[in-house]
């Protein structure tokens, strides 16, 4: 983990599927009034490999909420991509310190049909020959064309610290939301064009049907 600036609030940035901590490097610098604190998951990064993808995230929230509880006293503001919405309500229902979340195009598992094609795309991609280049090809479709290669390289460099195979094992394992947030916080949905946006049962605005939602266009996730 890594903590990074100063202020009485505390934003929490959560990657995504296959993301380490690295990846908002590019995002902080426009935060500069408060403190930040940034980890990988079990399974990415930095962090242990030893663990079971079905278990990875799991253990992730418990070590998550020991280190938010020994390192934050202020008001969190939580910030998620992609594959961290559903993480950070979990984490969110634990700490009454909670201001505000940010989901960063994120697909929520409220709908059992979402959870299902989760299974399936993670049981085509065990299926192929070479998980690597699978997994590769999936982020490049993720990235889309708009991306320089600066940007596309520090997104994918993530990936040398994961095993394809764990990843596609935990992302047909990891179905948890909880079924209702303790605290109804305020809520800021950002969704991609050629994402999420396109998606209305897998959007968060099903879980905070009072947030404010953008649709970003010409965006990727």
């Amino acid at each position: 983990y890594q903590i990074d600036g100063s202020g009485e609030e505390t934003c929490v940035w959560v990657h995504g599927f296959g993301g380490d901590l690295g990846i908002w490097d590019l995002s902080l610098p426009a935060f500069d009034s408060y403190r930040h604190l940034r980890f990988d998951y079990l399974g990415h990064g930095k962090s242990s490999k030893d663990v079971a993808a079905s278990q990875a995230i799991e253990k992730t929230i418990e070590l998550a909420t020991e280190l938010i509880e020994k390192t934050v006293a202020g008001p969190i503001i939580w910030v998620g991509h992609s594959f961290a919405g559903n993480l950070i309500c979990s984490l969110m229902n634990r700490f009454t310190s909670s201001k505000a979340a940010v989901f960063l195009d994120c697909s929520c598992l409220i709908s059992p049909e979402t959870r299902d094609s989760r299974k399936q795309l993670a049981a085509h991609w065990l299926a192929t020959s070479d998980h690597r280049k699978t997994l590769s090809d999936f982020y490049d479709e993720l990235i889309g064309t708009n991306a320089n290669e600066e940007i596309r390289m520090r997104i994918k460099s993530s990936l040398a610290n994961c095993e394809p195979e764990f990843l596609f094992q935990l992302y047909k394992s990891y179905n948890a939301i909880p079924e209702n947030p303790v605290k109804q916080v305020p809520a800021l949905i950002l969704e991609a064009e050629h994402f999420s946006a396109k998606q209305n049962s897998r959007s968060f605005i099903q879980y905070f049907p009072r947030a404010k939602r953008t649709q970003v266009q010409d965006a990727h996730h």
